[in-house]
């Protein structure tokens, strides 16, 4: 299992905790769901390393795992376009010393025109 296996994964559901605060979604679903997918699918992974005694990527793994459930949210919430749809391009405008912006308290996002 490589780092890369891991972290590329994990960027994505980084992502949509972004997504989530970009889209005021306080309970934040797409962030909360994927996590969990996130971590079942790495016990799998860790499940089949043992049962057949050789290194799996992780990525056969997590990528299934994760696009699923952030797809069966915005299915469910009917939402896909608009996840797709979503680019994060523009400013972040922060007016506090300390990076919990991305919890939304203390910055403003300004979308370029």
């Amino acid at each position: 299992m490589e780092k890369t296996d891991i972290v590329i994964p994990g960027i994505y559901v980084a992502l949509l905790l972004r997504y989530d605060t970009y889209a005021h979604l306080h309970r934040h679903p797409y962030f909360a769901s994927t996590m969990v997918s996130y971590v079942l699918g790495m016990g799998v992974t860790i499940w089949v390393m043992l049962v057949f005694k050789a290194a799996q990527p992780a990525l056969l793994y997590l990528v299934p795992a994760i696009l699923c459930a952030s797809f069966g949210v915005a299915a469910v919430r009917g939402e896909v376009s608009k996840l797709l749809a979503w680019s994060e391009v523009g400013v972040w405008v922060c007016g506090c010393v300390h990076l919990l912006y991305i919890w939304g308290t203390c910055c403003t996002y300004l979308p370029y025109i």
